[in-house]
């Protein structure tokens, strides 16, 4: 094993004809490997990061099945794990899963890539879903209605199934989308 002068704690070895590198602190530590050789930038970039204490970055992959904990993305996957889900029938159901997953996929903030999916359900509050609910408003009003109900049983889950958030923190309570189609149904008082 060779050593590098300008660069403590980096050795070098010979396998299967080329030259590894790697940086170890000390011989109890783990071994950290380097690419490249010794004045490459990549080589520069990985030493710098093994003396500083970081391992390179992982990427990371978006699983079908994956969510963050307390997020609306997985109380969508615990609300369809529910037997309330289990007794809608097949064309509730698949209209539910398409309005949550269209809510879920709206970005937070138009400037960044954060999604509802992965926004914890305590961070909602009424001005927020009002914001939401308004935007869908203007274009279909019945849209607005059904994707505020499919909302709700989001909350639902984070309140009664869950209990991530108390009810009283429900920032549904103060919003309802009242519809023409719907009105003409109700009976006069």
């Amino acid at each position: 094993m060779a050593t590098h002068p300008d660069y403590p704690g980096a050795s070098s070895r010979i396998k299967n004809g080329k030259t590894i590198w790697r940086f170890r602190a000390n011989r109890h530590a783990p071994q950290i490997a380097l690419l490249g050789q010794p004045g490459d930038e990549a080589f520069e970039a990985a030493y710098r990061r093994a003396v500083e204490g970081q391992s390179a970055k992982a990427e990371i992959i978006n699983l079908p099945g994956r969510a963050l904990p307390k997020t609306f993305g997985q109380a969508a996957l615990r609300l369809e794990a529910t037997m309330e889900w289990a007794d809608f029938d097949p064309a509730t159901q698949d209209k539910n899963s398409r309005l949550i997953e269209r809510f879920l996929n709206t970005p937070v903030d138009p400037a960044h890539v954060l999604t509802w999916r992965d926004v914890p359900v305590e961070y909602m509050d009424a001005d927020r879903l009002r914001t939401i609910i308004e935007g869908i408003f203007r274009t279909n009003r019945t849209v607005a209605k059904h994707t505020l109900v499919a909302i709700k049983k989001l909350l639902w889950v984070a309140i009664e199934v869950e209990k991530w958030i108390k009810p009283q923190e429900d920032p549904s309570l103060s919003i309802r989308v009242l519809c023409a189609r719907f009105l003409a149904r109700q009976p006069t008082r």
